[in-house]
């Protein structure tokens, strides 16, 4: 504060947009040119040479199933599984079945996931009542190539209307409407399943309808970096898994048309090359 710059910030920049301009960038507001060229180029220097740490893991759901359930059995918070490619704050349906049906087939214990988007689903439990069981195909209802309908057996263990307001880090204050909304239990697994998308990035999405995310082994979010903010502080661990769904994050399976050649598609990774058909 009281010196010459105002304002630094980096940016890694949004891989979906298929711009000339896509990529990392530094931003600088100070008061004279040259306070400001400075300044972001020494932010710069320090993004290129800790560009590795950037890397994150890539897992598929059983990788990431198996990763959680052996530390969760030494660590004394949750971890955190991303379902990433899920967002629907970045285009996902926000109803793939990739990692319910890998936390069901290895038995994972303790585990909560949110949000499955499923209004018949939810429909169905509102109907039958809490205690009840139900039969019924749930998610997996709009055509992912790779994903399907998982079909089970499950206790509705709560029931909501869905409408809380926002605590957390992320977007704190928010009056939130999902609709009725439903956690699904099958093994040691709770579903929250609601008759709205929204993107898995406040814990009161789990606590409105009674899971306390603290309480749990395992957490499996569709989101891909919002969560962070509310999860991180309350994560032993948090890996990233890659189960079918429309948001693409592995950025060399994008048809970019208009990205300018030579911005490197991962970190430390491949420049983008543009090909003509």
């Amino acid at each position: 504060e009281g010196g010459d710059i105002l304002n630094l910030c980096y940016a890694a920049g949004f891989p979906p947009s298929d711009l000339a301009e896509c990529g990392p960038a530094v931003v600088c507001h100070a008061r004279t040119q040259e306070a400001a060229d400075r300044a972001a180029d020494k932010l710069e220097a320090m993004v290129l040479e800790r560009e590795a740490e950037f890397a994150e893991p890539l897992m598929t759901p059983d990788e990431a199933v198996t990763k959680a359930m052996e530390l969760a059995q030494t660590a004394s918070a949750p971890i955190v599984i991303a379902d990433t490619q899920d967002n629907p704050g970045a285009g996902g349906t926000c109803d793939t079945t990739g990692m319910l049906a890998a936390l069901v087939r290895h038995d994972a214990q303790g585990a909560a996931m949110c949000v499955m988007w499923d209004p018949d689903a939810a429909r169905a439990a509102t109907e039958a009542g809490v205690g009840a069981t139900v039969t019924l195909d749930l998610g997996g209802k709009h055509a992912i190539p790779g994903d399907k309908p998982f079909h089970g057996t499950f206790e509705v263990a709560a029931l909501s209307d869905g409408r809380f307001t926002t605590t957390g880090r992320s977007i704190p204050g928010r009056r939130i409407d999902i609709g009725p909304a439903a956690v699904l239990k099958i093994g040691g697994v709770s579903v929250v399943t609601t008759s709205k998308r929204m993107q898995a990035y406040d814990q009161d999405i789990f606590k409105h309808i009674g899971i306390e995310p603290t309480e749990q082994k395992i957490l499996v979010l569709k989101s891909t970096c919002h969560f962070r903010a509310d999860f991180d502080p309350i994560a032993a661990a948090t890996l990233v898994a890659v189960a079918p769904g429309a948001h693409i994050v592995d950025p060399r399976e994008y048809p970019y048309r208009h990205l300018r050649p030579g911005v490197r598609l991962l970190p430390l990774g491949p420049a983008f090359v543009l090909t003509t058909a």
